[in-house]
């Protein structure tokens, strides 16, 4: 049950994300998010404490205060290839260097660089950074730290396609408002494609910046264990309630899609698209990589499978509602459809692939009976509702909610 195209209801997820090898901040407030799905509209509460960890060691954030003023502030956080394109003040963090020394972790602020650059300083404190809207991030045990620029999570994204906003992260692609610690958000680096990178670099699915070698895992749309002690996914294990987990990894929201081949987050518009979201976060603001696909087995089944939402070539994976009661519990133009799981609303465009009954082979959505269907993978929780890129979900807690988490935090 789903509309079609960009200007479709979001897939909202409550999300907590957290990555195993730490990094700049993170994509959900914490290791002690407590999350609880509500509703299949993506209802969900947080509850966290405590500051970013990474690999055991506490990171400060900064209180987020404001410090000096004067131009410099205008220009933190903007893209840059050498210090001259900053301004006074300000140096040019580039994508074939590391955004700040190692300090004895494996935080990803210690291992890659920002894709097109981010203008930045030293500091020890707030007080060092410069303007209204900006804190001091990584100083610790001596260790000199990074300003970043802050900025707030919100409003609600409308669109996949929805404009990002100039007085957000400099309307940066190539950014997200993610948090850094449990009261804190900034704007911080975000590749989605090798291509972002210089010769010799890639992007890391887990920490989304510019690094020698990729983090390693099992791919994008993996079921995966967000309480293993060591990654299990290249990229972040998030948690859509219960035990349904997905590898993702971390992009931003919105942006213009105007030239599909232009559009960076998740490896490119063939690989994947920026839609989970959580509840709440808006154009510029953190969510997480729905895969690609062209059959309905390239998803995670029985919870998620292939949908349009105008896009050429590919669908990506979301819930879909289950059809006891047969087409009548379906929208145009799902149908209906016998699988192997039960009878569930899916889109006719794809072949199930081996999600189809046995002895049917792998053909496109067929009429199904509707008598007695399981619903999507089973899920005590299925119930419906719009799921992100219109996608309805067919289980609040599987598709509609989102705690993600891996073990601190999720990388620049």
């Amino acid at each position: 049950m789903r509309e079609r195209g960009l200007q479709i209801a979001l897939m909202c997820l409550g999300v907590a994300a957290a990555a195993y090898a730490g990094g700049c901040g993170s994509d959900t407030a914490s290791n002690t998010t407590s999350t609880s799905a509500t509703s299949t509209s993506g209802e969900m509460s947080t509850t966290t404490s405590g500051g970013m960890t990474t690999s055991g060691q506490t990171t400060s954030a900064g209180s987020g205060s404001s410090s000096s003023g004067g131009t410099s502030g205008d220009n933190l956080g903007i893209g840059c290839t050498a210090d001259g394109d900053c301004g006074p003040g300000l140096t040019c963090l580039t994508a074939d260097g590391k955004i700040a020394p190692t300090n004895g972790n494996k935080t990803g602020i210690a291992v890659g660089g920002p894709a097109n650059g981010y203008c930045s300083k030293g500091c020890a404190t707030d007080a060092d950074c410069p303007g209204n809207s900006s804190l001091c991030f990584g100083a610790a045990g001596g260790q000199m730290g990074v300003c970043l620029l802050t900025c707030d999570i919100g409003p609600t994204l409308k669109s996949l396609d929805e404009a990002l906003d100039e007085g957000k992260c400099h309307g940066r692609e190539d950014a997200r408002c993610a948090s850094v610690s449990s009261t804190l958000t900034a704007c911080l680096p975000t590749c989605g494609r090798d291509d972002q990178c210089p010769a010799g670099r890639v992007c890391d699915p887990r920490l989304a910046v510019c690094v020698d070698k990729a983090s390693t895992g099992l791919p994008a749309g993996a079921k995966c264990d967000q309480m293993a002690q060591t990654p299990e996914c290249a990229g972040l294990c998030v948690s859509f309630g219960g035990d349904i987990t997905m590898c993702s990894s971390p992009c931003g929201l919105g942006g213009d899609f105007t030239d599909l081949t232009a559009v960076a987050d998740c490896g490119g518009i063939d690989k994947g698209v920026c839609a989970y979201s959580p509840k709440g976060n808006g154009a510029g603001d953190f969510g997480f990589c729905a895969p690609a696909c062209k059959v309905h087995d390239e998803c995670q089944n029985p919870t998620f499978w292939c949908n349009d939402v105008n896009l050429p070539d590919s669908g990506f994976c979301f819930g879909s509602d289950p059809c006891p009661n047969g087409q009548s519990d379906c929208k145009s133009p799902d149908k209906c459809t016998d699988t192997k799981y039960g009878p569930i609303c899916l889109d006719p465009k794809y072949p199930l692939g081996s999600a189809a009954p046995a002895g049917t082979g792998s053909s496109g959505a067929s009429s199904g009976s509707g008598s007695s269907g399981s619903g999507a993978g089973g899920s005590s929780s299925a119930s419906s509702g719009s799921g992100a890129g219109g996608a309805s979900a067919s289980a609040s807690s599987a598709v509609a909610s989102v705690a993600s988490a891996a073990s601190s935090g999720t990388g620049p």
